[in-house]
């Protein structure tokens, strides 16, 4: 599941862009590292383009996340005192299996009265 993730940032995204009535398109252009050590994953974007090519608009951002597997996911809310009522492995409440393409989670804290 992880490796797929991974895959998956290395390609560049192209999204119709809304404010443009969906004529032009927006490439994310993106610096990515990976630390295999603390699992993180950092990007560095983006650019935004008409539908020339021309860089009509340009942020940039720094975003640092990391993944999961679903046994430290559900330690996690375990450890912090969630009860877990269900993990799905889509929005469609699809039964989570190995090729998952998310890990949905519904837990809730108990209430103490």
């Amino acid at each position: 599941m992880m490796n797929r993730c991974r895959e998956a940032l290395e390609e560049t995204a192209q999204l119709a862009h809304p404010a443009l009535d969906n004529t032009s398109k927006q490439d994310t252009v993106a610096t990515r590292t990976w630390d295999a050590v603390t699992g993180r994953r950092t990007i560095m974007q983006k650019d935004e383009l008409d539908a020339d090519g021309v860089v009509f608009r340009r942020q940039y951002r720094r975003l640092t996340f990391s993944w999961i597997e679903p046994e430290q996911a559900h330690a996690l809310l375990e450890k912090v005192g969630f009860e877990i009522e269900a993990l799905y492995g889509d929005f469609d409440r699809s039964t989570f299996t190995a090729d998952s393409p998310e890990q949905i989670w519904v837990a809730r804290r108990p209430e103490h009265g």
